[in-house]
This record gives C-alpha cells, structure tokens and sequence, in this order.
C-alpha cells in the first residue's frame, strides 16, 4: 500500500506544455489500482466490523441474559434453601411434640403401674396381717387343745363367743398365761 506522503512527493516532468501525460495517466492508473484495492479491502473490513459488531451484541445480549439466569438460580437456591430449612425446623417440631408426648404417656403409664405397685403391696399387707392374724388364732386354739388339760379356758370360750378379734386380744391384758405370741414360742422351743 501507498502511503499519503508518497502521494504528496511525487513530482511529474515538466514538458513545454505541462506534465506528461503518458505519466500522469500511469500514476492515476496505479492510484487507482491502490485505491481500488484499499477500497476492497475496506469493505471486506467494513463486512468483518459489521459481523463482529453484531457478533458482540448477540455475546453481550447473551452475556445479560446469562446473568440473568445467574441472578435467578441464586435466587431460587436461596428460596430452596430456606424452604429446605423451613420444613426441617417443622419436621424437628414435629418430632419433637411426638416425642414429647410420648414420654408423657410413658410417665403417665408409670406413674399408673406405681399406682397398682403400691395398690398390690397393701393388698399384700393386708392379706398378710389377715394370716398372721389367722395363724396368731390357730395357735391359741392349738395351745388351749393340751392334753393335759383337755379342756379350753373360760376366758378362750367367752373370747371366741363374743367375736373378739385375735387383735383385740392381744390388745387386751393376757389372762390366760397359756397364749404365747408366735416369737415366744420360737423361743421355747429353741430350749
């Protein structure tokens, strides 16, 4: 390519009447062969500015629209994520109330069967103080049946007749030497 200053010093022959002509119409034939060309190459560059012009619209078009979508993944994954924190903190409520619950029907449920424990064991009492009692009047009966003496005490016979419990009468002051209490007779026969 020819550069401006190239253009500016080139100097024509002088003839009688002016330049030559011959030269001047070859020069105007290379310059027009190079501006020609630079012409084409031009467009063809002008072509290329346009392609890559349009080229980088559609890349910063696709630039927004990819930030866009960005912008709104960021924004979904954060609702995902609240939402996923929502419902564990829900289920953990959840559980949480069903566990509650049933560790009160557990303590209610013990509390129940301490109830039936203490129930049982003065049923048992009692059932025991009955048979103690019981086994208190079989010995005195045993005891009054010597048979040495073959008889019963007055004071056995008017006890029996009244309907006085063996509690009563141990209650009462011994008359009769003969009734001895459970532990005592361990002791006697030990000697």
């Amino acid at each position: 390519m020819i550069s401006p200053h190239e253009l500016k010093d080139k100097t024509f022959q002088k003839v009688v009447r002016g330049y030559s002509i011959t030269e001047v119409d070859e020069y105007f034939e290379f310059l027009i062969d190079k501006y020609t060309e630079l012409y084409r190459e031009n467009a063809e560059l002008e072509k290329k500015l346009h392609v890559m012009s349009a080229k980088y619209d559609e890349l910063s078009n696709d630039e927004k629209s990819i930030r866009e979508v960005i912008v709104k993944a960021q924004k979904l994954g954060e609702r995902i994520v609240e939402s996923a924190k929502n419902e564990a903190n829900a289920t953990i409520s959840s559980v949480s109330a069903r566990c509650d619950e049933i560790v009160a029907r557990t303590k209610e449920k013990v509390n129940a069967e301490r109830e039936k424990i203490a129930e049982l064991s003065q049923t048992a009492e009692e059932f025991r103080e009955k048979l103690y009692a019981q086994y208190l009047e079989h010995l005195k009966l045993v005891k009054a049946m010597d048979v040495d003496s073959g008889l019963i005490s007055d004071s056995e016979i008017e006890k029996e007749a009244m309907g006085i419990s063996s509690k009563d009468a141990e209650s009462a002051p011994a008359e009769d030497s003969d009734v001895i209490a459970p532990s005592s007779e361990k002791t006697e026969s030990a000697e």
